[in-house]
């Protein structure tokens, strides 16, 4: 963990086990990660919060149990030739939520594979400028934009990833069948009016069809979020989901892009 004014070199090391992030940068920090291992952490691998910008070269960032790399409110940062993988959300997530300057990070060469969710997401009011990287086989698809991104793209080669969220909207299953409350795929989502949910609901365009047919209902935005409607956070029993898990959404909010489920309570919503 380093933060302003901070400007270390860490190399040749390996990070791993750690109960939250691997390595955070935060409130200005600098520095330069190269050719570190990073992998088994309960948090993400790396995080970029707050007017960071370091460099980050020649790591491996895998096997995390949320995403590879975070950059959140106002995270600048090089990301070149890195290794990321097997993580259990995003392999990169890009993240503005209030804060006054945007998140744009520039990666390059890098090779981002076999995540369990999307290879990179933006989620809205964030950036990026992507230059010739590799985003293969990831279960959630390549690269998942919200509304209004538009990154700087050239010569990225994007493949072979399986788009699990496209396949489960063809064949009118609900978000939360392919998601559950551990990860967020970005799609259409909406919230009913009818059914009085609130900024803290999101759900997913099958159930708006099959579950709020008739009502007064609000498209919202394309972006990352659970469906509470699948997940029985919602006085009306989802028609997809079968028997529901209960999930109480208070402690995991959908409509917002979050940073860690443990990091909840020092968040400011949307």
């Amino acid at each position: 963990m380093y933060s302003t004014g901070s400007n270390p070199h860490i190399r040749w090391n390996k990070i791993w086990g750690g109960q939250n992030g691997g390595v955070l940068v935060y409130n200005g920090g600098l520095g330069c990660l190269e050719e570190n291992e990073i992998f088994d952490n309960a948090m993400a691998g790396v995080w970029i919060k707050t007017d960071s910008n370091p460099v980050l070269k020649r790591n491996k960032i895998f096997d995390g149990r949320e995403a590879g790399v975070c950059i959140f409110n106002g995270g600048r940062g090089i990301l070149e030739e890195n290794e990321i993988f097997r993580n259990a959300q995003a392999g990169v997530l890009i993240s503005t939520q209030k804060y006054p300057s945007q998140s744009h990070p520039y990666l390059k060469n890098n090779r981002i594979y076999d995540g369990l969710a999307a290879g990179i997401e933006i989620t809205s009011n964030a950036s990026a400028t992507l230059e010739s990287n590799q985003i293969f086989n990831n279960r959630f698809g390549g690269l998942c934009l919200a509304s209004g991104v538009n990154p700087t793209q050239k010569d990225n080669k994007i493949f072979n990833n399986h788009n699990e969220v496209e396949v489960a909207v063809e064949r009118g299953l609900c978000l939360y069948k392919i998601s559950s409350y551990t990860s967020f795929p970005m799609h259409d989502f909406f919230r009913c009016q009818t059914c009085n949910t609130t900024e803290r609901n999101a759900i997913c365009v099958n159930c708006i069809k099959q579950c709020h047919s008739g009502h007064t209902v609000e498209f919202i935005r394309h972006d990352r979020f659970f469906c509470d409607c699948g997940a029985g956070s919602l006085r009306n029993k989802c028609k997809l989901q079968g028997d529901s898990s209960h999930e109480n959404d208070t402690l995991y909010d959908s409509a917002a892009p979050i940073e860690s489920q443990s990091l909840l309570a020092d968040l400011e919503f949307f």
